[in-house]
């Protein structure tokens, strides 16, 4: 019952741009959507979706959108439940809102026989009018479909990696060669750059390996410790990959 009520919400408070919504979070931590205030007792914030909104959504962010809605639906066409997909990304409280937001868009096709492609084309398109609200690239599981290119200093889809770079591809930090490259350095602000990058792919490939581990299965209290992991690691990748 409470599942349900709070899918209900959640697509009340994402479905139509123009208007505002509350995020209210009790004294316990946990996190609501409405469109009206939230009591006095609780945090409350305003999320304005208006047409201003739909201008800050990248481009990259849609298109990330449409390829893990496409996966989703399949997962889901193949049975796995929506409280599944959602702990994958840290549980209803845990997942950031606009992903809380895009996993109850897909599940609500549950119930037809809409194709994954069709699912990730309208979510895409739900994206691209901010109807899930703000949204940011980094809000998605990136690493699961593109890997930081260092040539290019840009995240970029797999299988799109510059052909200088494949150990990006295969997985090996670049600070396995990182120690051939000092010359092309020289400075100090270089040599601060690669111990940079060194810690952004250390964090990527930490990242990588939690998000193997929660896909491969885990116990109620090996969850919980994964998924605290994965949420350390993508704050890493935020501020060490830029």
């Amino acid at each position: 019952m409470e599942r349900g009520l709070l899918f209900g919400l959640c697509l009340l408070a994402f479905s139509t741009p123009g208007m505002a919504v509350f995020k209210c979070v009790d004294a316990e931590g946990n996190v609501s959507f409405s469109q009206a205030p939230c009591s006095g007792r609780e945090k409350s914030s305003e999320i304005q979706l208006d047409g201003a909104v739909a201008g800050k959504v990248e481009a990259r962010t849609c298109e990330l959108t449409g390829l893990y809605a496409e996966d989703a639906a399949k997962r889901m066409r193949g049975g796995s439940d929506y409280s599944r997909e959602i702990d994958r990304y840290g549980g209803t409280y845990g997942a950031r809102p606009a992903m809380v937001g895009l996993v109850n868009y897909i599940y609500s096709f549950r119930a037809n026989d809409a194709a994954p492609v069709r699912i990730a084309s309208l979510a895409r398109a739900k994206c691209q009018a901010a109807s899930f609200g703000p949204m940011a690239f980094e809000d998605l599981p990136v690493s699961e479909y593109y890997v930081y290119d260092e040539s290019r200093h840009a995240w970029v889809r797999k299988g799109e990696m510059s052909a200088a770079q494949p150990q990006a591809e295969s997985q090996t930090l670049p600070a396995d060669i990182a120690p051939q490259q000092p010359a092309a350095i020289g400075t100090d602000a270089g040599s601060k750059e690669v111990k940079r990058k060194q810690e952004c792919a250390q964090a990527q490939q930490q990242l990588r390996e939690t998000e193997a581990k929660l896909r491969a299965g885990y116990s109620a209290a090996e969850g919980e410790t994964l998924r605290e992991e994965r949420r350390e690691f993508q704050t890493e990748v935020r501020s060490k990959c830029k």
